[in-house]
């Protein structure tokens, strides 16, 4: 089945931000031969599942609000609205943008490497929400924690303008009293 690219119009059935045509442009600019040396199909479904992790590593997080239904279109792009914390535009409506194409790219690039990565990226982060509670649980990998956790920097970094700020990890507040100093014994039911 030949890839459908989404072009920013909301195309029904797209699956990649990206055409394989762009990827081999970026890729042979960067001198990684591997690339090319892969088959069509394995490019294809390299592009396939970039573009389905970074959706799924990044949600909740893209700046604006999707441009056309999800029964149209299950990518989180198109977008309309991408501003910057100074309200400013940063994407056209509708655009597909070029941060987000080189991450694609990128994690195309590492999926055809490494068949299974971005899914293990994935896995690393957890989120669980209880009503107004939400907690992030991730592992710690090369990406830090959190939305993203694991994925190298050249996905990463070029997404970074397209993000809502993470926010921050919730503190407890501290008591005016300080904290009750640590007593030999005061954890193991008395024992020295």
């Amino acid at each position: 089945m030949a890839i459908i690219v989404e072009s920013g119009a909301g195309i029904v059935g797209a699956d990649s931000y990206l055409a394989p045509a762009e990827a081999d442009a970026h890729h042979a600019a960067f001198g990684w031969a591997g690339w090319a040396a892969a088959s069509i199909q394995a490019r294809e479904a390299a592009l396939r599942r970039a573009t389905l992790a970074i959706d799924g590593l990044f949600a909740g997080r893209w700046r604006g609000h999707k441009a056309v239904p999800w029964t149209v279109n299950v990518l989180a792009w198109p977008r309309s609205g991408v501003r910057d914390e100074t309200g400013a535009a940063i994407v056209a409506d509708g655009a597909i943008p070029y941060g987000l194409k080189v991450a694609v790219a990128e994690a195309a690039r590492l999926e055809l490497e490494q068949p299974g990565a971005l899914a293990e990226a994935m896995r690393r982060l957890r989120r669980f929400t209880l009503g107004p509670l939400a907690v992030e649980l991730a592992d710690g990998g090369q990406g830090g924690s959190g939305e993203g956790a694991g994925v190298p920097p050249t996905v990463a970094l070029p997404l970074a303008p397209l993000l809502r700020p993470a926010a921050p990890a919730p503190r407890l507040p501290a008591s005016s009293a300080g904290a009750p100093a640590f007593r030999v014994g005061m954890h193991d039911g008395g024992r020295s």
